[in-house]
């Protein structure tokens, strides 16, 4: 297949992007009020509790819409819209400034990204795409919210869909405290509501 096309990648996501763009930022809201934001801010634990939220309002969102599917495969999820004669596959990522997602290399992750190679369906080949998000350095707030066609560790093109984001109030207050890391630590804890799961990519 070749590489995803961006003007078609973008005409079946628009009606979608200002959600798309509220998902991280709401999930980066939740982490930081919870209990795990108080008792530890090792940095896996946060992105992986950040994905968690993420996929938990994907679902919130999307899940009742019959043009998605919400695909569990190897710890992780894929979601696929079924647009207008065309197909996009994307999972939600944490970026670097540059919009370049972190993967622990394996197989399965290097074909994601090899549009030579059919990702887990034979069936269908949607394009492949991400929607990632990007953090500033203090990990309170999201610089940025970019879907990202990639080819292999390169960025082929990507955009911003962080302006059709609704205003979130942060629930980062002057308790807020500095630690040695250069993260922050938000006091008070709040309970994941009872249809979130923990899950972790």
């Amino acid at each position: 297949m070749a590489i995803p096309n961006m003007e078609k990648v973008q005409f079946t996501i628009k009606p979608f992007e200002s959600t798309l763009a509220n998902i991280p930022r709401q999930a980066l809201r939740d982490y930081l009020k919870s209990h795990l934001n108080k008792v530890t801010n090792h940095p896996r634990v946060k992105s992986n509790s950040i994905w968690g939220y993420m996929v938990y309002y994907a679902r919130k969102a999307f899940g009742e819409n019959p043009n998605f599917q919400f695909i569990e495969h190897y710890g992780t999820v894929s979601i696929v819209i079924d647009g207008l004669n065309h197909q996009v596959l994307f999972r939600l990522k944490k970026a670097d400034k540059r919009g370049v997602s972190r993967n622990i290399q394996t197989k399965l992750s290097d074909a994601f990204y090899d549009h030579n190679q059919r990702y887990i369906f034979p069936e269908i080949d949607p394009d492949r795409i991400e929607v990632v998000y990007i953090i500033d350095n203090l990990g309170i707030k999201i610089e940025d919210v970019k879907v990202v066609g990639r080819n292999g560790k390169q960025v082929v093109w990507s955009y911003s869909i962080m302006q059709k984001a609704k205003v979130i109030k942060s629930p980062v207050t002057s308790s807020t405290q500095a630690i040695p890391d250069g993260r922050a630590r938000v006091r008070g804890v709040a309970n994941l509501p009872k249809d979130k799961k923990k899950q972790g990519e």
